[in-house]
């Protein structure tokens, strides 16, 4: 009888697990933290201005940029290899990977594998209908509803509640976006800082101009 009650109580604590786990997956879009799709969308003009400056992005293409996150990321990935003068930044392949149909959760682990990236990623799977977000890691591919920036800031929860490093490539990156929400900004490195000030500054005169 106490045998069956000692595995009856580990078949419980099993399934709280599992609850738990699926029930924070679920909703970790909603946990309390810094807003990366909020601040991405905010910078975005003046991201899409320094990239025009250092001509990266045509001046047709300026107007356009700041709609679009997707490119909006693109384009501060560039900028950070530029400030950086390209040691120790990603590319948007090391964060985004494209799809014309839905792959399994083990097609998406393999994809990253096979560009060796252990970190997770975003998938984005393209259709007539629109576009269809996905966060995957080893172990799950959690689906986004919303934008490109819901399922950056989601990846960014991710990395925040599973205690997952950055990848080494986008660190700057990521840590760049936290900044610019006004997390961890003491003790930047010169290149990140610059940018931000730089960022900062574009904001500045974005707003008054139109005032």
């Amino acid at each position: 009888m106490g045998t069956f009650l000692y595995f009856n109580a580990i078949s419980v604590v099993r399934f709280q697990l599992q609850h738990d786990f699926a029930y924070t997956l679920e909703n970790i879009y909603n946990l309390p933290m810094f807003n990366v799709s909020t601040t991405l969308e905010k910078f975005a003009p003046a991201i899409a201005a320094l990239a025009h400056e250092y001509n990266i992005l045509s001046s047709g293409d300026q107007a356009e940029a700041p709609i679009d996150l997707l490119r909006t990321t693109e384009l501060l990935l560039q900028l950070l290899g530029i400030y950086f003068k390209k040691k120790g930044t990603g590319t948007i392949d090391r964060l985004v990977i494209s799809s014309q149909e839905l792959p399994s959760v083990d097609e998406m682990i393999d994809r990253r594998r096979a560009i060796k990236q252990i970190a997770p990623m975003i998938f984005i799977i393209e259709s007539a209908h629109g576009n269809e977000y996905f966060v995957s890691t080893d172990d799950f591919a959690l689906k986004v509803h919303g934008n490109f920036g819901d399922a950056l800031h989601c990846l960014t929860a991710i990395h925040y509640v599973l205690y997952i490093e950055y990848a080494k490539e986008l660190l700057h990156f990521n840590v760049l976006l936290e900044n610019l929400c006004g997390i961890n900004t003491n003790k930047m490195p010169r290149g990140r800082l610059n940018l931000k000030m730089d960022l900062e500054k574009k904001m500045q005169i974005i707003s008054q101009e139109t005032q």
